[in-house]
C-alpha cells in the first residue's frame, strides 16, 4: 500500500510539474487532469477555429475534465461554446454563467459575456465584462485593451464607459494612453472624456490628456484638438494663438500644443524666468532645442522675440521657423530667421494662408563658438494680428 501511495504521489508530482509546459506529458501521467486537458484544447484552438463536427470532441474533453474537477472554470467555458455550436443556447448560456460564478478570473468566459452583451445591445453589459477583467486580472489590459478601443466608434459603449472615468478605475488611465496611441480610436477617447466632463484631477490621469492631445495632432483632427484644449483641460480660447511662454503653453497637458523642451548632447532648451526661453548649444553645432503647434486662423502676423546673452557666457544664436503642418507645408517664416542679440525685438512678419489649419513653430539651437557651449535668451515673445 505504501509504495503505491509513494508511486501515485510521484505521478501527481509529475503531472503538476508538465501540466502548463507540457500538459501531453501531463496527461500520461494523469489522463483525467482538469488543467491539462483544458490547457491542451485552448491553444488548439487559438489556432484553429472549431466547426460545429469538432463539438462532440470538445464536449467530451470538457466533461472529462469536469469529472476530475466540477467547478473548473475553463471545463464550463469550453463545454459552453460545444453547446452553442450544436444550437443549445440556453445550455450554453447556463454554463458560461456558472463559470463566471465559479471564477471571474478566465479570461475566454469573459469574452464570451461580451460577446453575448453585444448580441443583445446591452453596452452596459459589455463594459462591466471589461472592468471585471481589467480589475482582476493582471494579464487581461494585452488582450481587451484594443478590443475596447476598438469599440469605443459605439456611442452607446462610450456613454457606458463615462462612469468608470469619473469614479477612476484603475485600468482607466492605462486604457486611454492605448486608445490615444491608436489612430481609429484617438478622436472617440477624446470625445469620451469630454462628455465625461474632462478628467478627474488625480495623479493617475496626470500625464493623459498630452497623450490624447498628441494623437489628434498626429491624426490632424485640429477642430477636435482646440475644443479638447478649451474644455477637456480646459484653457482659454485664445490659447492656441498665444505664442508666449508661461504656466498654460508650460503645461504638460497641453501635448505638442505646448512649449516642449530638447536635452540633448549638442542643443538643449529650458523655460527661463518670465516670457523667456534659454537655448544652449555645442559649438559649432546645429540642434532643434523647443517647438509646439500653434492654430492660427487665416490672416497677417507678426511675431516679436528678443535675443540676449547672459554676462560671462559664450553666445550662441537661433533660428525660428514657422511652418504648416500637413500638406502643403508651406514656410510662413522664410529663413529661418536668424535671432542673435538684439537691442530691441526682432518682428518677424507671415502670413497665414486659407489651407493652413494648424502650424509648427520651431526653435533651433547654434553655435559658432570655438569650443565649449554656447547661450542665448529668447525672450519677450509676442504674436500680433496685422
Amino acid at each position: 500500500m505504501s509504495l503505491a501511495l509513494g508511486l501515485a504521489a510521484g505521478a501527481d508530482s509529475l503531472a503538476n510539474f508538465w501540466r502548463i509546459s507540457d500538459p501531453d506529458l501531463a496527461l500520461r501521467f494523469r489522463p483525467d487532469d482538469a488543467v491539462s486537458l483544458t490547457l491542451k484544447e485552448d491553444r488548439l484552438r487559438a489556432y484553429e477555429d472549431p466547426t460545429v463536427a469538432d463539438a462532440p470532441a470538445m464536449a467530451a474533453i470538457a466533461r472529462t475534465a469536469l469529472r476530475s474537477d466540477p467547478l473548473n472554470p475553463v471545463a464550463l467555458r469550453q463545454l459552453a461554446v460545444a453547446e452553442s455550436m450544436v444550437g443549445r443556447q440556453a445550455a450554453s448560456d447556463r454554463l458560461i454563467d456558472l463559470a463566471h460564478r465559479v471564477s471571474r478570473r478566465d479570461i475566454g468566459t469573459t469574452w464570451l459575456l461580451i460577446n453575448r452583451s453585444l448580441d443583445r445591445g446591452d453596452a452596459a453589459g459589455v463594459v462591466r465584462s471589461f472592468d471585471e477583467a481589467l480589475s482582476t486580472s493582471a494579464g487581461a489590459a494585452e488582450l481587451l485593451f484594443p478590443a475596447l478601443a476598438d469599440g469605443l466608434f459605439d456611442g452607446g459603449v462610450r456613454n457606458a464607459l463615462l462612469p468608470y472615468i469619473r469614479s477612476n478605475r484603475p485600468w482607466m488611465p492605462a486604457f486611454l494612453r492605448h486608445a490615444a496611441a491608436g489612430p481609429d480610436s484617438v478622436s472617440d477617447a477624446a470625445l469620451m472624456i469630454l462628455a465625461a466632463g474632462g478628467l478627474p484631477a488625480t495623479p493617475s490621469y496626470a500625464d493623459t490628456d498630452g497623450y490624447v492631445l498628441t494623437g489628434l495632432a498626429a491624426r490632424r483632427n485640429f477642430p477636435l484638438a482646440a475644443r479638447y484644449l478649451r474644455e477637456g483641460v480646459r484653457l482659454p480660447g485664445g490659447f492656441a494663438a498665444d505664442v508666449t511662454v508661461g504656466p498654460a503653453s508650460l503645461d504638460s497637458r497641453t501635448g505638442p500644443f505646448g512649449w516642449r523642451f530638447i536635452n540633448g548632447a549638442e542643443g538643449s532648451a529650458l523655460a527661463g524666468e518670465g516670457n523667456a526661453i534659454i537655448v544652449r548649444a555645442e559649438a559649432d553645432r546645429r540642434a532643434p532645442v523647443s517647438d509646439r503647434i500653434l492654430m492660427l486662423t487665416p490672416g497677417r502676423y507678426s511675431l516679436s522675440l528678443r535675443g540676449t546673452v547672459p554676462d560671462g557666457r559664450a553666445p550662441a544664436t537661433a533660428e525660428v521657423a514657422l511652418r504648416c503642418i500637413g500638406s502643403p507645408k508651406t514656410d510662413l517664416i522664410v529663413g529661418p530667421a536668424p535671432i542673435a542679440t538684439t537691442a530691441a525685438p526682432v518682428s518677424l512678419p507671415f502670413a497665414v494662408p486659407a489651407d493652413c489649419p494648424a502650424q509648427r513653430l520651431e526653435v533651433v539651437a547654434t553655435s559658432r563658438a570655438i569650443d565649449g557651449e554656447g547661450e542665448l535668451t529668447l525672450s519677450d515673445w509676442r504674436l500680433d494680428r496685422l
